[in-house]
């Protein structure tokens, strides 16, 4: 916040000394509240959600720190700072004010939380193509313990002999799949460290998830999104721009000999991984069978780069399901993936709802594949995750179309996810030359809403500034509190527009300046005026007005340190 309020501080003091000298200039500013605007100190607002891929399993903490890796240096908190932090899952990020992405000139970075205990480490690539649109792109966090539904996972701890193993077998169990895997390390196999030198330890324990493709929540976990852009290719040399995968199935292996990370073995390890049979391969466009052929991929982890390592072929295992065995030399993500680089075409969407009045919030258009694996979003961001209004007569675009994945589809979700609010889907057809393509479906029947208009400002503590936050906010819908829902809007000079339900109830948060601020809960109607209680420091009223029909909403917190 310095860099914030001392130039605003400095400049009016300056003016205040010229022009009211007969006050000798003691206290320039006393009963002067200093008004600062934020929307001007960054660009291209970018909340990153972590979340438990299990949405039963533990809760993100309450601040998990994030290494930024970022080439150009232009990646900030919303704040302008450079201290990276997710509270409470969420990351607000945004450019600083002399960038200048676009969809041919993208500001591209890394994003690696430090996992809490028992989660899977996970690294991100963020492609930011637009200086004023506001992305929300929500990333899982697979928990060992608690794998989602369509993924496995387990912790095995066995004998080592001064680092050497016996004939081990580590099996993954189906979970809500019809797919498992099997681990395979034979006797004799001696675990090595980062520089190839055998671990004496006692013991080995793994920790390993597999992610199959009959659920979205496995989908969704899949490492980085299934739009890559650091992939080595075939010829071992980095494939220029992105990279579509249509996978087959991921499995991520974290081995630790004794308490020394193991990342390559003396002989092969071999995994047996286990293909859904209702899989279309896309090359052929009928169900995997045996003799089809898979590209087999390794995810480095730390690095977020993927790479060709071979092709494996599909086969019948011992259980008789069909199944592919991978020769495993090192230790980081292997996954078999069919996979296209992007066409220079792109594809006009329009949506037609007849009977809708307004629009529809927080729904998903996407480019999938026969089996709604995403492959593409809208307006060129490669997010699973980026919402839009729908309105009757919507139109919207998807670029980097695979070139080599076949046929496909564009399907629409009222709720990410969640495969039970399809809307609509198109038939199959080659992307790129389609050139455009329509959707149709009924107007979803609406609960009353109320149009808030939410206004918030932070009041400084220590000197006579306010500020007019430019950051996310998060609004909770907590009225049944099993099922609790949120809605993450961007706020620009503390100002959101948004569709609340009238006789809900509601909390609302905000994280700014390294701090979470919060409300307690609050119900809306549109006769009554609202006090809205103070949870963590944020506090208000909302007044309905008759004439206008909006909620006006008027929020406030408290900074402590503003110099």
């Amino acid at each position: 916040m310095k860099k914030l309020f001392t130039p605003a501080i400095a400049a009016l003091s300056i003016t205040a000394c010229l022009s009211l000298l007969i006050y000798a200039c003691k206290r320039p500013t006393e009963g002067i509240d200093l008004i600062v605007k934020t929307d001007a100190l960054s660009k291209s607002p970018t909340l990153i959600e972590y979340v438990n891929a299990n949405p039963a399993g533990t809760p993100m903490p309450s601040s998990m720190s994030v290494t930024v890796t970022d080439p150009l240096g232009v990646v900030q908190t919303d704040d302008g700072g450079k201290i990276f932090t997710a509270f409470s899952g969420l990351l607000p990020l945004s450019l600083s004010r002399f960038s200048t992405p676009s969809v041919s000139t993208p500001v591209s970075f890394t994003i690696a939380p430090k996992v809490p205990t028992g989660f899977v480490p996970v690294i991100n690539t963020v492609n930011i193509t637009s200086d004023t649109a506001a992305t929300h792109t929500i990333i899982p966090l697979v928990e060992y313990a608690h794998p989602a539904s369509g993924t496995s996972a387990t912790v095995k701890n066995t004998a080592l002999t001064a680092g050497t193993s016996a004939l081990t077998t580590v099996s993954l169990p189906a979970n809500g799949t019809t797919e498992a895997c099997t681990i395979t390390i034979p006797a004799g196999t001696q675990m090595k460290d980062k520089n190839g030198a055998v671990i004496n330890a006692a013991t080995l324990s793994s920790s390993i998830v597999y992610l199959g493709t009959t659920a979205p929540a496995a989908y969704n976990s899949f490492p980085g999104g299934f739009n890559p852009q650091n992939v080595i290719g075939t010829d071992g040399k980095a494939i220029a721009g992105s990279v579509t995968f249509i996978t087959a199935g991921y499995i991520s292996m974290n081995l630790l000999a004794g308490t020394t990370a193991v990342k390559s073995f003396s002989k092969p390890i071999t995994v047996n991984m286990e293909i859904n049979s209702t899989l279309i391969n896309p090359l052929t466009g009928v169900k995997v069978k045996v003799g089809d052929v898979i590209p087999v991929w390794s995810y480095d982890e730390t690095a977020g780069q993927w790479k060709y390592e071979s092709t494996a072929t599909v086969i019948k295992n011992t259980n008789g399901n069909l199944a592919a065995n991978i020769s495993v030399t090192h230790l980081t993500g292997w996954s078999l993936d069919w996979y296209s680089t992007a066409c220079s075409s792109s594809l006009s969407v329009t949506v037609s709802i007849p009977g809708l009045n307004g629009s529809i919030d927080d729904y998903v258009v996407f480019l999938a594949s026969a089996n709604d694996q995403y492959l593409g979003g809208l307006f060129s961001d490669n997010s699973w995750s980026h919402t839009v209004s729908l309105f009757n007569g919507f139109k919207g675009v998807i670029a980097n179309l695979p070139a080599g994945l076949g046929n496909v589809k564009v399907v629409v979700y009222a709720k990410k996810g969640d495969p039970t609010s399809k809307a609509t889907e198109s038939a199959m057809f080659s992307p790129c030359s389609k050139g455009s393509i329509s959707l149709s479906f009924p107007a979803p029947v609406l609960p009353d809403m109320i149009k808030a208009h939410i206004s918030t400002v932070a009041k400084c503590t220590s000197k006579q500034i306010v500020a007019y936050p430019t950051s996310w906010i998060t609004i909770s819908d907590v009225t049944v509190p099993t099922t609790v829902t949120t809605t993450n809007a961007h706020m620009v000079n503390g100002v959101i527009d948004v569709k609340l339900i009238s006789g809900h109830s509601y909390s609302m948060s905000t994280s700014y300046n390294g701090r979470t601020f919060g409300s307690g809960v609050f119900k809306i109607d549109k006769t009554t005026n609202i006090s809205i209680p103070a949870g963590t420091g944020l506090s208000g009223t909302a007044v309905y007005n008759t004439a206008t029909q909006v909620l006006n909403v008027n929020a406030v917190f408290t900074l402590s340190k503003c110099g």
